[in-house]
């Protein structure tokens, strides 16, 4: 694009070097990340201008014009359904704001977005609350940009670009899953839009400097001190046990599905191994599931001989970054530094160059550290920048 990043199209499936949406890459010697985006004419025009977009962002935030942590882990509402349903409700109050036919019933639901959003960062921890603005800001203004560039229109236009994606994104919700990162995507954008369309000039440089709270003061205006009265309404308070019903089902639902899944993970013969590793510029990651809940996860990194393949029933964490699977031991061989590990040695430590052989594993690292434990091995996987 311009030496900061570079960005590739590719017709048909992904080899398995380029399977992770994100490649990280050197440029000219300078860190990069290379964008692989499959052509499908329905979203590949918009990934391709949504990514473009993080580069013009990178820059501002390099001449410190653009402040926001790009550390923006979420994770779905599992434990607190009324979370779920505040955030489910600010997406449907959103929606109702980008399809109101005039600008009073447009003003009406945005208040109420903005009731259920203040309510929800209220219930959650200071760090989540923050973590998700910053995804908002991050993501949304790049959706943002990305449809109001593939509209080619005016105000209009451009509302109703996000309108239509924030409706697919915001209200089809039958999964706890669907409320994590990508959530946070259309609710800024949402946020973005409202604010161009009050119509005056300098809303993009608010946005810029105050995130998507200044998006909310610029809709609301001197509404934005009427949020008591709108909550204590009845309308409000209906909507808000239509969606609490809906949350409290997928959340229950969520749970049976994770409580089963850890009874499958944890039933299986064989000594749990896990993998722990840092990301960094040159590191590449990709996964997949089946509907029957078999996993693939891929990791590479740019110096030769470092990889990691994983098939079968896994947990997977962030931060750090970790892989949990477990092997049987007559299948497991693990080389130190050309030499093999005994696994009934406890509390024993190896560190050098390391291959991982066994049963739905596969890893090789030029660096790393194995520690062996009585019912586990720990392996630090030495992730070195690719050059």
């Amino acid at each position: 694009m311009n030496g900061e990043a570079a960005l590739f199209e590719r017709d048909g499936a992904l080899p398995d070097s380029l399977r992770g949406l994100r490649t990280g890459m050197d440029w000219n010697g300078r860190p990069g990340v290379a964008t692989v985006v499959q052509l499908m004419p329905s979203h590949c025009l918009q990934t391709v201008l949504h990514e473009s977009f993080h580069t013009y962002q990178h820059m501002r935030r390099s001449s410190s014009r653009f402040q926001v942590s790009t550390d923006t882990r979420i994770e779905p509402p599992i434990d607190d359904p009324e979370a779920g349903a505040l955030l489910m409700l600010e997406g449907r109050f959103l929606v109702d704001a980008l399809m109101a036919r005039d600008s009073a019933a447009r003003l009406t639901a945005a208040q109420r977005a903005a009731v259920a959003r203040d309510r929800r960062c209220a219930r959650v921890h200071d760090i989540e609350c923050r973590r998700e603005r910053d995804a908002e800001l991050l993501e949304g203004s790049a959706e943002y940009a990305a449809a109001a560039l593939a509209s080619r229109g005016d105000h209009g236009d451009r509302l109703r670009a996000v309108r239509d994606s924030a409706r697919a994104h915001l209200l089809a919700v039958g999964d706890l899953r669907l409320l994590d990162r990508p959530y946070f995507y259309w609710t800024g954008a949402a946020w973005i839009a409202l604010a161009a369309a009050v119509g005056d000039s300098g809303w993009s440089d608010e946005i810029e400097r105050g995130g998507i709270g200044a998006a909310v003061a610029r809709v609301l205006g001197p509404r934005i001190r009427d949020s008591a009265t709108v909550a204590r309404s009845r309308a409000f308070a209906a909507a808000l046990d239509s969606v609490r019903a809906i949350a409290i089902a997928l959340t229950n639902r969520e749970r049976e599905r994770l409580a089963s899944a850890s009874k499958a993970f944890w039933s299986q013969e064989g000594i749990a191994v896990r993998f722990r590793w840092s990301p960094v510029n040159g590191l590449s990651s990709y996964g997949r599931q089946s509907p029957h809940g078999d996993q693939e996860f891929g990791l590479r990194w740019h110096a030769p001989g470092n990889e990691l393949t994983a098939r079968g029933l896994m947990l997977r964490s962030c931060c750090p970054q970790t892989l949990v699977i477990i092997v049987p031991r007559d299948d497991l061989d693990i080389v130190v530094s050309g030499r093999h590990v005994p696994l009934d040695a406890s509390g024993r430590k190896e560190s050098g160059p390391l291959t991982v052989r066994g049963k739905g594993i596969d890893a090789q690292a030029g660096a790393g550290e194995v520690v062996v434990w009585a019912d586990s091995i720990a392996i630090q996987l030495g992730v070195r920048p690719g050059r």
